[in-house]
């Protein structure tokens, strides 16, 4: 496996919140479904946010939840799934693979390619450099830049794995971080060699915010979907909303 060094350049904090549909503009469309997307991208977003798993046969799927929530063949958990069994749930716009989320959403936001963050799922190392492997192709062609495919999760060990195969890539360490515990939430991401940190919204106080952008580490805010948590994170200066409302959020940008 070989990858191709691509040299990038992205500014980790910022006055301007991305607003980002977590998986897709799920309010409204089936989540992690290429409309799902679309539509965020239609509402205002410039990002969206995405999950993904290993299926038996070791494809990338873009899901949530490890069991579907519809029954191929009698079985709903992805793992046991081959990728074969999965094709007329593909067609028919149900599921969907990374690869093709990542073609259909090319140039899809004002006619540039939004930014967008996947979240890996599952306790396998395998997805980590399954993950690594579909970014670098998708870089080494050029049609995408490193700094729009950031990897996010709850798993170190999978961040640290992606900077080993893409030195340069842009990670988020997924975090619930208690105020007592603020430096080891940003020593972990550090550590992990994180480029940024995605607390949940209710845990996010503006000295986390200050404390993270101290440290070089971005704020991303998951999931935010009340207009009077978008008015307090927006002033405590995060720098991603991840929203299933993503054209409420647009409304306050």
């Amino acid at each position: 496996m070989s990858f191709t060094k691509i040299t990038s350049f992205v500014k980790l904090t910022t006055m301007t919140v991305i607003n980002c549909g977590h998986r897709g503009a799920s309010a409204s469309f089936p989540e992690n479904t290429i409309i799902a997307f679309k539509q965020a991208l239609r509402m205002g977003a410039s990002s969206v946010e995405l999950d993904v798993r290993l299926c038996k046969t070791g494809e990338l799927l873009v899901v949530h939840d490890k069991n579907l929530k519809l029954s191929i063949n009698g079985q709903k958990e992805l793992s046991k799934l081959e990728f074969s069994e999965l094709q007329t749930a593909i067609q028919e716009g149900r599921l969907a693979t990374l690869e093709l989320v990542l073609t259909e959403l090319q140039g899809q936001y004002k006619g540039v390619n939004p930014i967008i963050y996947i979240e890996l799922k599952g306790a396998q190392g395998a997805i980590a450099t399954a993950v690594a492997d579909v970014i670098a192709a998708y870089c080494s062609d050029h049609r995408y830049k490193m700094n729009e495919l950031r990897v996010i999760g709850f798993n170190r060990k999978h961040l640290r794995m992606i900077h080993e195969l893409l030195p340069e890539s842009i990670t988020g360490l997924s975090c619930f971080p208690l105020p007592f515990f603020y430096h080891l939430t940003v020593w972990r991401a550090k550590r992990c060699q994180a480029s940024g940190i995605n607390p949940y919204y209710t845990l996010i106080t503006t000295r986390l915010v200050q404390l993270a952008h101290k440290n070089g580490l971005a704020v991303n805010a998951w999931p935010v979907n009340s207009g009077r948590a978008m008015d307090r994170l927006i002033v405590s200066n995060v720098d991603c909303i991840m929203t299933d409302f993503p054209d409420l959020l647009q409304q306050k940008l």
